[in-house]
């Protein structure tokens, strides 16, 4: 094997393994010359934590930038001032996070953003210790830069590749057009006689589709699917840039969904209170090997994979870490009999073998919970009973 190959082997391992990448994660792996003698440069990524994340620079500084379409501009914690990757206040701007929460926050300029080899001058953020991001030292990179490049993203390879000019549409796939509002991309869809004009694609939202409870008033979709027994109650937990949140939500199998002009099959999605439409970056990395964003033409494509493709199946058990407790933070409802015997917000003496003691902090639980994904969850409760939930196919 050649150098440079070993090289980038190592790279990709590295890429997919680690949580907390080594020095030098990333970079530009290859430049290549395009048709139109345009630039694209490829780069690794990583999902380890659920968002894509990949290696650039913020005023000189390497920085990992979380992929965020949903974001309309880019946001990081006082951190980034002490190294000097914020450079200068910028006033302050009313933000909405994911939970519809609404607060004054700080923004700050950098002077220069590398992305491969673009660079992008004078770059205004908001200033937020969102815990996530903080634990993780990660940038959300939003939709104001990410909208100046056409992505091409390679969920097979783990690559990233961009460019200014468009890159090239198989033949056999899922192509929709998207419109742009304060720079974040929205698109079409409708299921069962329900339309929806503007649904956010939105990388930053780890799981599939997300609608609005009430949407249903004038139709009887939800209604109908109770009938059936074909709802999976749970009460979902949210962690946005200002507050976290615990909703009822309704896991659905949508039957079919209209992306476009186009038809999928058998997609899951969660209805919730307190919610805006949204579609997240598991639906297109389970449904194709490569996403094209083309952004300067406003179509993004989705290079389907050829066989038939299984959503991963959830426990729909989530938790915090609060005044050094493990606690519950979110459950399903009714699905299997110990559903029953935990209450949100009680405190777990043991999860997966781990207790509160053998975390020093939040970042420390935040990162081996994330690592942990939708894997069989084994719960002791403080006295003495053990609980365990398996990954549930929804009905």
């Amino acid at each position: 094997m050649s150098l440079k190959r070993l090289r980038n082997t190592i790279f990709f391992l590295i890429s997919v393994t680690m949580l907390f990448p080594l020095p030098g994660f990333g970079g530009i792996d290859r430049t290549d010359v395009n048709p139109t003698g345009d630039t694209v440069y490829t780069f690794p990524f990583h999902m380890d934590n659920k968002l894509l994340v990949f290696e650039g620079e913020i005023n000189g500084v390497p920085t990992l930038f979380a992929f965020d379409t949903g974001a309309g501009m880019g946001l990081a914690g006082e951190g980034f001032k002490a190294d000097g990757r914020f450079s200068g206040n910028a006033g302050k701007i009313k933000m909405r996070d994911s939970n519809n929460k609404v607060q004054k926050v700080k923004m700050a300029k950098s002077k220069r953003f590398k992305i491969g080899g673009f660079e992008f001058e004078d770059i205004k953020s908001l200033v937020v210790d969102m815990p996530f991001l903080s634990c993780m030292d990660y940038y959300l990179l939003g939709a104001d830069v990410i909208r100046q490049l056409n992505w091409e993203i390679d969920f097979d390879k783990m690559l990233v590749r961009v460019s200014r000019s468009p890159f090239s549409l198989t033949e056999n796939g899922l192509t929709f057009p998207v419109e742009f509002i304060g720079n974040r991309p929205h698109a079409k869809l409708s299921f069962s006689g329900n339309e929806f004009e503007k649904v956010l694609v939105d990388f930053g939202y780890t799981q599939i589709l997300n609608f609005p409870m009430d949407f249903d008033e004038k139709s009887d979709f939800i209604e109908q699917k109770e009938a059936d027994q074909k709802i999976n109650p749970y009460m979902g937990f949210s962690m946005g840039a200002l507050s976290t949140a615990t909703n009822l939500t309704y896991a659905i199998i949508l039957d079919s969904l209209q992306v476009g002009e186009q038809m999928v099959y058998g997609i899951p999605a969660d209805f919730e209170e307190n919610t805006t439409e949204k579609i997240g970056i598991k639906f297109f990395s389970t449904l194709s090997s490569r996403t094209i964003l083309n952004n300067t033409e406003g179509i993004f494509h989705l290079a389907l994979r050829p066989q038939e493709v299984v959503f991963e199946s959830p426990t729909h058990m989530n938790f915090n870490f609060q005044d050094g407790k493990i606690v519950l933070a979110g459950k399903p409802l009714g699905r299997v009999p110990q559903d029953a015997m935990l209450e949100l917000g009680e405190e777990i003496v043991e999860l997966n073998g781990k207790q509160a003691s053998d975390f020093g902090d939040f970042c420390s639980f935040i990162s081996w919970l994330s690592q942990l994904g939708s894997a069989e969850i084994k719960i002791k409760k403080m006295d003495g009973r053990e609980l365990f939930f398996e990954k549930t196919p929804l009905k």
